[in-house]
Order: C-alpha cells, then structure tokens, then sequence
C-alpha cells in the first residue's frame, strides 16, 4: 500500500495562529501535517521529539515572517533547531522549503531552498500544488476529498459529477477508471472497518444485515453511535459522490460485485443521501456497478461512512501494533 505523505509545518509561537490556519486547510484537503505542541517548546523533550520526527518526514515546509526574520537570519527557539536538525547532517528522503507568511527577503545566511510565498492571494493553491505535484512523484498518496453534504441531482447532473470524478458506473460512465484506493481492513474490537486512505473515509466494512426503507435508516444509524460501532461515533449515511467512489470497473470474483473484496458482499445496494425528488433517492447498487433512483418507501441496505480523523489514526496505530507484537501461529502436524 502506498504511503501517506508525513509533513511538517515549523513555526515560530509568534506565527502560531497563522500556521495552525495553514494545518486545518492542509488537513481539509487530505494531507496530515504533524502539530507542533507548543506546551512543550524550548524543553528538552521537544528538542527530543524534533529530532525524530524531522528526519522521518517527507516535507518539513518552515514558516517564515516578519517577526521570526531578520537580515543576519531566524530568530527564536523553534525554527533555529528544526534547521540544525535539517541541516547538520543531510536527509536525502526529506524535502525542505521556506514557507512565507509575510513578504519577506529570505536572509543570504540561510540555506537556499525553495519558497512558497503562502501570503499572496493564491498562495494556498501554490502550496497545494506543490505538494500534489510531489506526493505523485514520489508514488505517495494522493488524498481525494469528495462531497459530504446531501445535494439534489437530476440526470444530467448525475452525468456530469460521474465525469467529473472519472468515477465507473456501467450505465451512464462506462470508460470511467475509478479511484486508485488505498484500503486498510482492519478489526476494532470484533467490528470491522474498511479505511480508504485516499479519499480520507471509515466505511463499515459490511452494513445493516437487513435491507430497510428510508424512514429507518436515522434509528439504523442512532443505533450504531449510540453503541458506538467500532468504538466511534460520528456514522452517517454516504452521499452518492462518497458510495459511487466504492464501484470499481471490473467484479471482484471474492464477491461477485463491482466493489472490492474486503468489503462484505452481502449489501448488494446501498442508499445514499442524495435525493432525486421529494420521495426518491439515489442508491448505488455494487451487483451491476452502477447507480439509479429508489422510491424512498422501497428497500436497500445502509453502509455507514465517517472520516478518518485523528482518533480512527491512533485507533488503526494501536492495532497494527497488537498484530505486529502477536507470536506467529504454528500448524499442527
């Protein structure tokens, strides 16, 4: 499986309200920038903890402004060892580059890098450029973020987010590709998730057991946060953008559908929030690959989506841990 880019946002206290900004915007788009824990700046065990995570990033970007430079260099603690530690001895697999929130001339003392000036009006854009750019260059991840929010499409609509996407769907998108996934399985505690790396999801890696009308899916889903499926809360209902990300172009042959093989094969068709009219929803439906409209009085199944934030990541750490640490299992003879 591919890698998720490891980034490092270095800042100054004196930038933090600008760089933690640029951290939730980077995290909205896909990408997982370490945070900086600045309770513990200056400290020993920050100095610590530096000198580690640095060297096992792919891109350090170091924010620059008018309070943290002056014309003999940078100034404060922070910036000062997250340089050392870039600089006194090279590392070949991590990419520096000069973040600057102000517009600022990078003093001739400071090594030459490349600069992203992050305070122009598209200067957003430009770092993500950068970082797509890169990711696929380096055969990294590169994060999808699709639409979370209900929408009402019409046909033509319909056509036009398919295309868009690139997303297969034999009826109406047949030469689409697909998503280039990054799926995880992986077993919270006797209940199973499937992470999609690539576009950021935590699907249920099988769904309602039972096929229902649109009226019962909000008890379905208050069900499964009230036990907190997976220990997590936060379960809703897909919209069509999100389940159509699921069908790929050819049948898995593990289950027989347009959808792979780690997800269970028994959800044949799953709703989606997305309404084609007051009483009809779309619903995408992994035996043919494809999608189409549902009278809400009919019955399909639900599988359930959240994001993968932070506590899915330390969730997933732990038990790829556990699994690691497990003595290997002996045939008996």
């Amino acid at each position: 499986m591919k890698k998720a880019a490891q980034i490092i946002l270095g800042y100054d206290h004196h930038d933090e309200g600008r760089a933690l900004d640029l951290h939730e915007k980077l995290k909205a788009r896909g990408f997982r920038p370490w945070q900086n824990s600045h309770e513990i700046v200056g400290s020993q065990q920050w100095t610590v903890t530096m000198r580690k995570v640095v060297p096992e990033s792919d891109f350090v970007f170091i924010c620059l402004s008018k309070s943290t430079v002056n014309q003999y260099g940078i100034l404060g603690k922070e910036l000062p060892i997250i340089m050392d530690i870039l600089f006194t001895k090279p590392l070949e697999n991590t990419k520096a580059v000069y973040l600057c929130l102000d517009d600022i001339e990078i003093p001739k003392s400071l090594p030459h890098l490349d600069r992203i000036d992050c305070f122009r009006e598209d200067g957003l854009q430009r770092l993500m450029t950068f970082l797509c750019e890169n990711v696929e260059l380096r055969g990294m991840i590169k994060p999808i973020r699709l639409r979370t929010s209900p929408r009402t499409l019409d046909e033509s609509q319909l056509t036009a987010m398919l295309r868009e996407n690139n997303f297969y769907d034999g009826l109406k998108n047949g030469g689409g590709r697909g998503i280039d996934h990054q799926y995880e399985l992986l077993d919270f505690a006797g209940e199973k998730v499937v992470l999609d790396h690539t576009t950021g999801l935590c699907w249920q890696q099988d769904g309602s057991p039972n096929a229902m009308t649109y009226a019962n899916i909000d008890r379905y889903l208050l069900e499964l946060n009230i036990e907190g499926y997976a220990g997590c809360q936060g379960w809703r209902l897909p919209t069509l953008e999100e389940a159509m990300s699921l069908v790929q172009p050819r049948q898995a042959t593990s289950v027989g559908l347009f959808l792979d093989g780690r997800f269970d094969k028994n959800q044949l068709w799953i709703w989606t929030t997305d309404e084609s009219s007051a009483t009809n929803f779309w619903i995408v439906y992994f035996y043919y690959g494809h999608c189409r409209v549902q009278s809400s009085f009919a019955t399909c199944f639900v599988r359930a989506v959240r994001p993968i934030d932070d506590y899915i990541l330390s969730k997933a750490s732990t038990v790829r841990q556990k699994v690691k640490t497990q003595p290997a299992a002996f045939a008996a003879y």
